[in-house]
């Protein structure tokens, strides 16, 4: 086949591997083949976006998962190519030889691809006072007699055991990790990176009382009997019966989303009850904040999913950092500032989340994978 022959695909293919070898990134030697493969077939899997439709799948793409404003500069072409790979599983490697193609665009920087990693087990504190990792353990029993089951991503409590002995349990959950928890009553608790939650094994009295530290999610059993109360930053009680509700203690804040149901939150001697799809937000110094909003803006990491809506870059790093555990430091704090908004699906690996962002906020990232900290700075 002659070049004037060769389909759209090869044509693209042959100037992909001619400006690789141009700049020196593959070397022409026997090599050149298997690296070659590799990137042929993440743009296949992508040649799903005809170039005729590219207009139209980037308009619903934008529609439905872009929000910036105007000071961030959205890169079309790139985007839609960013959006087609996250629908066929190969934004890594075929969105950087389209971009190496068309513009250069700031890569990520490793110092140490392979530096091992921190210890981050999830950690259960017993009654006695005993630290276990649950990746190490599958069957526990309390002082009271309660049976557990743990797992990597789960731990269940079992039936009440027949005792007046109340024994308290706290999860501990590190950045980079979540954790799912089934009480003694069958609430359900979702718990994000870096939090905490102290609960007992099984409930007595008139209130079944928690006591949350990070970010959490709860599906709270029915009981109207016994209200299901839970504590946060040591001056806020949120009270509910039956009902599904997010809560947030990572700044110096309380923040409470409700999705279902019916929930009251108090701070000293004020109260507010928050009907489903609003939020209330206690200051540090008291002061409440209620608002309308969409909960899935606040509950998606729960499903492996990251919204943001018209959000700072800072904290959309700084939620990042927890997830995937990295420390994030800015070398301008203006950059911070700039403001996006998306729906993706979170990745095992950080450099997809950040090879979308650098395209919407014109940011440059650089991970020091040895030390674990992330360098934002302007391009």
């Amino acid at each position: 086949m002659t070049n004037d022959q060769l389909s759209p695909e090869d044509k693209h293919w042959e100037a992909i591997i001619e400006k690789l070898q141009q700049q020196g990134v593959l070397p022409v030697d026997d090599e050149l083949l298997q690296d070659s493969l590799r990137i042929k077939q993440a743009m296949q899997q992508m040649a799903a976006v005809e170039e005729e439709d590219i207009d139209v799948v980037w308009n619903d793409f934008k529609k439905n998962h872009i929000q910036a404003t105007a000071v961030v500069p959205i890169r079309k072409k790139r985007m839609v190519w960013y959006a087609a790979a996250a629908m066929v599983g190969g934004l890594i490697v075929g969105a950087w030889a389209y971009n190496l193609l068309h513009s250069p665009v700031g890569k990520f920087v490793y110092d140490s691809p392979k530096a091992a990693l921190k210890d981050t087990s999830i950690q259960l504190i017993t009654g006695n006072g005993e630290v276990v990792r649950l990746d190490t353990v599958s069957k526990l029993k309390e002082a009271d007699g309660t049976d557990l089951s743990a797992g990597h991503e789960a731990l269940v409590y079992g039936q009440s055991a027949q005792s007046n002995v109340v024994v308290y349990n706290t999860l501990i959950i590190p950045k980079g990790k979540m954790y799912h928890l089934v009480l003694s009553d069958g609430t359900k608790v979702w718990l994000n990176a870096a939090s905490s939650l102290r609960y007992p094994v099984n409930f007595h009295g008139a209130q079944r009382t928690v006591e949350v530290l990070g970010e959490a999610y709860f599906d709270v059993a029915k009981d109207v009997e016994h209200p299901f109360v839970v504590k946060a930053a040591d001056k806020v009680t949120i009270t509910v019966l039956g009902t599904g509700f997010n809560i947030n203690t990572y700044k110096n804040r309380v923040q409470t989303t409700l999705v279902e149901g019916k929930v009251m939150v108090k701070c000293a001697s004020d109260s507010v009850y928050l009907r489903p799809e609003s939020q209330v937000t206690v200051a540090h110094d008291g002061a409440m904040l209620v608002r309308n909003v969409s909960s899935d803006l606040y509950t998606a990491w729960m499903n492996n999913e990251l919204k943001f809506e018209d959000m700072p870059l800072g904290e959309i790093m700084e939620g990042l950092g927890r997830r995937y555990n990295y420390e994030i430091e800015f070398k301008d704090a203006a950059v911070a500032e700039k403001r996006c908004g998306a729906n993706l699906l979170a990745t095992e690996d950080i450099s997809t989340i950040l090879s979308f962002l650098e395209q919407v906020t014109d940011t440059r990232f650089t991970i020091n994978q040895s030390k674990r900290i992330i360098m934002v700075e302007r391009k």
